[in-house]
């Protein structure tokens, strides 16, 4: 428990509660403020990298169990297009088209027009992104 571990009065410095709980060894407030300060420069090279930005929309994508369903209907095959998975998850038109675009944008699935009907099937780099352990779960 926090409390336990933290007196409020150390809550007001962050060089002390640093200090008392041992979990870095800095000899004083300006070292820990100028790491802080590199960390946070570290963030955005972090969030600008495209393997990391890649990862990100992979987590994204399957952080939704209504994607996560779409996807295991779409790779058994079930569903090939728009209209199906419409029937299936009564969702509205758009918030379908969302949770398919999260997916599109990973990609997990691809979609492609036939006429009026939008087909969706797996994407290129479903393969790639799902381990061996992941697409077994996909099977019933």
């Amino acid at each position: 428990m926090v409390n336990d571990l933290i007196n409020k009065e150390d809550l007001k410095e962050p060089y002390i509660v640093t200090k008392d709980l041992e979990i870095k060894n800095i000899p004083d407030f300006k070292t820990y403020y100028k790491e802080m300060n590199n960390s946070a420069k570290y963030l955005e090279e972090l969030t600008s990298n495209i393997d990391f930005i890649k990862l990100l929309e992979f987590a994204n994508a399957l952080a939704s169990d209504i994607r996560l369903k779409i996807l295991h209907f779409v790779y058994l095959g079930k569903v090939t297009c728009f209209c199906e998975l419409e029937s299936i998850f009564k969702l509205k038109k758009s918030t379908l088209n969302y949770h398919i675009k999260l997916l599109n944008k990973s990609g997990l699935v691809q979609t492609s027009k036939k006429g009026k009907v939008i087909v969706i099937s797996i994407g290129k780099e479903f393969d790639n992104l799902m381990s061996e352990d992941l697409k077994k779960s996909f099977i019933l």
